[in-house]
């Protein structure tokens, strides 16, 4: 007489395989996780960087960096001369995931993009640092020209 149906070792044998690949697949979730976060916050602070001074050269204007005191966020600012019709995007405002944090490389926690995309502050280049819990830094480099350069690591570099 033949019995139809799995023994319990095939079932228990399958049931192993299948809590190891999924151990193995979140143990793997939370090792990039912090990896994703940084290169997200890295990726949006380039692209707003880059947009303010879009702006200071397409409006004629100053446009001002300015981040925040306790390193989770970051503001634009635009100066519209008083006799311009607002544009909408005078001031923008971010905050980065809490997991993620943000420090300048010198005194300055601020600078300014001038109307020919030149970058201002007292020190060259300026130099922000992201990082997030078990993962490499990110530095993100403003030019005085106002170029824009992102290297990585846990020890700054100079360009």
């Amino acid at each position: 007489m033949r019995q139809r149906g799995f023994s319990l070792i095939e079932v228990m044998v399958v049931v192993a395989l299948v809590a190891a690949v999924t151990l193995a697949a979140v143990a793997n979730h939370y090792r990039i996780q912090p990896q994703y976060i940084l290169e997200k916050a890295a990726g949006m602070l380039v692209s707003d960087l880059r947009m303010a001074r879009m702006l200071a050269l397409s409006h004629n204007t100053d446009v001002t960096f300015e981040m925040e005191e306790d390193g989770r966020g970051y503001s634009i600012e635009m100066t519209v001369p008083s006799n311009a019709p607002p544009t909408g995007a005078e001031t923008i405002v971010r905050q980065l995931d809490g997991r993620c944090g943000l420090s300048v490389h010198g005194p300055e926690a601020s600078g300014v993009f001038g109307s020919r995309g030149e970058f201002r502050t007292s020190v060259s280049p300026w130099r922000i640092r992201l990082a997030v819990p078990r993962e490499d830094a990110r530095w993100v480099h403003v030019l005085p020209g106002g170029q824009i350069k992102t290297t990585r690591g846990d020890e700054d570099e100079d360009l």
